[in-house]
């Protein structure tokens, strides 16, 4: 026997009862929240990302962690905010343009292009030197059965130490796309990796080269295509202190 609670639609609207709003028209106009868009979470005919499930939360004074589907009530850790990101991509995964539905449906910050150079730089500590992709499968698996399914396509890998110079510190997740080819690449960021650790950075081809860029897209480092290896194209940067890459 199901809950009338057991859905996150299910229990946006309890919420929204309880706060005393007769409707989701009556709640969307006095939070000032896109009607149609309200409509959809209550309805349950789309997922609600985190930063949505965050504002209905304080409007209704309950926790956003209950509202998405986990039982705490002291707020979403990082890996609670990645899980609440990805809590249906199983669903996404035919879909051919896998980008906009990522950051339409699921609210994953999609790494746009160049805009800041807050978003280069950051070092990635592998915590097996033989397996420097590190497969979150605890994580995964509860959220996609069949790994072979997403195996191949979104890899997450974890931050182990803080960097003093970083924004990304222990703890930090990134999310990269194996799907997509090195070439063209100058308007994405990357993860790649070199002898000394991994590195997220926009970089470009030439000849035989990979050229490793600034913000500005200055090469500051040539090294060969044999010395480098391209992981993947980044997807979402999340840390302890909330996600980076939002801006279009």
């Amino acid at each position: 026997m199901t809950s009338p609670d057991d859905h996150p639609h299910d229990r946006l609207r309890s919420a929204r009862e309880r706060a005393g709003f007769e409707s989701a028209a009556e709640a969307a106009r006095a939070f000032g929240w896109p009607e149609s868009r309200y409509r959809h979470h209550e309805n349950g005919t789309r997922g609600i990302p985190l930063k949505h499930a965050e504002a209905y939360g304080r409007a209704y004074k309950v926790s956003p962690a209950w509202i998405v589907g986990f039982k705490t009530e002291q707020g979403l850790s990082t890996r609670e905010k990645l899980q609440a990101s990805l809590l249906t991509l199983d669903e996404i995964l035919s879909i051919k343009d896998i980008d906009e539905a990522i950051l339409d449906k699921f609210n994953i910050a999609l790494i746009p292009k160049l805009t800041t150079s807050r978003l280069s730089g950051f070092k990635a500590v592998a915590q097996d030197p033989y397996e420097p992709l590190i497969m979150d499968k605890s994580l995964i698996k509860s959220l996609v059965p069949d790994l072979r399914k997403i195996n191949l396509r979104l890899q997450a890998v974890e931050i182990d130490s803080d960097l003093e110079w970083s924004t990304l510190k222990k703890g930090s997740t990134i999310i990269i796309d194996r799907r997509y080819s090195p070439d063209p690449m100058s308007d994405h960021l990357w993860l790649v990796g070199f002898d000394s650790g991994m590195s997220v950075c926009p970089i470009d081809a030439e000849g035989e080269d990979i050229l490793i860029l600034n913000a500005d897209k200055e090469t500051v480092h040539r090294a060969s295509k044999a010395a480098l290896e391209v992981w993947g194209r980044v997807v979402w940067m999340g840390g302890p202190s909330g996600t980076f890459g939002i801006a279009k």
